[in-house]
């Protein structure tokens, strides 16, 4: 799965149906428990063979993502999405805000595709050259209703394409990751801080200390670089980080 990929190259039919299913289901489309058309309708929903139909749903069943009740159909299951503390080596930070007895919240801010080669320092750390696309997510962080934190996420498209807006906005990034690519990363992370800079005192408001705690992150996969994170906080929220 995380060989190199060529988004030139056709995806394989029954893939392209499993990556469709699994948008509608991840993106609330389909809820659960709803049912899903006959295999006869699928394939030509799909234009693909009952056999092709068939092997799709059964990995659809292998993943999770639905059930078949025998002579009845196929339903989408309730899938369990991964807990941010599940993944070595990442920080859970709503559990480190409700150490605080805060009240967490994540926002989307931006999610984009970069195809103009920008970004350099961050193609370097994943292996990738300026012609690859690039996704940028950004995220706000706050507790109770303070901002502490912004979050920004570098990831290829060609190890995870298909990544959608109503996805995101369902499901946190990393938790939607292990379930909808069953990425197993594990992260390495590099702390520093300084003082804030003028946009940054702009930005949150309220610096206590005049100082912003800086993380930087690197998801590996069997020693490669999969997708890299830059995570700026400020505020009681740095003090309960280790």
């Amino acid at each position: 799965m995380w060989g190199e990929q060529d988004m030139s190259n056709e995806i394989p039919l029954y893939q392209n149906m499993i990556n469709d299913l699994i948008h509608q289901i991840e993106g609330g489309k389909l809820q659960q428990d709803a049912k899903l058309p006959s295999e006869a309708d699928l394939g030509d929903s799909y234009s693909v063979s009952r056999i092709t139909v068939r092997r799709a749903l059964a990995e659809l069943v292998d993943r999770g993502y639905i059930y078949k009740r025998h002579g009845i159909g196929s339903f989408v299951a309730r899938k369990s999405i991964p807990k941010t503390n599940a993944i070595p080596g990442m920080i859970n930070l709503e559990k480190v805000i409700r150490s605080m007895d805060a009240q967490p919240r994540i926002e989307l801010k931006d999610f984009r595709l970069i195809v103009n080669g920008s970004e350099p320092v961050v193609r370097s750390n994943l292996g990738l050259n300026s012609d690859d696309y690039l996704y940028v997510i950004d995220y706000q962080i706050f507790a109770d209703d303070d901002l502490v934190g912004l979050v920004h996420w570098y990831l290829p498209y060609a190890q995870f394409p298909n990544l959608y807006l109503s996805e995101l906005e369902r499901h946190q990034l990393l938790p939607l990751l292990v379930s909808k690519y069953e990425f197993k990363p594990e992260f390495q992370t590099h702390r520093s801080s300084d003082l804030a800079t003028r946009a940054e005192k702009h930005l949150f408001g309220s610096v206590p200390g005049n100082v912003m705690v800086h993380l930087r992150l690197t998801g590996t996969v069997q020693g490669k670089s999969l997708i890299y994170g830059e995570i700026t906080l400020t505020g009681q929220v740095t003090m309960y980080l280790y």
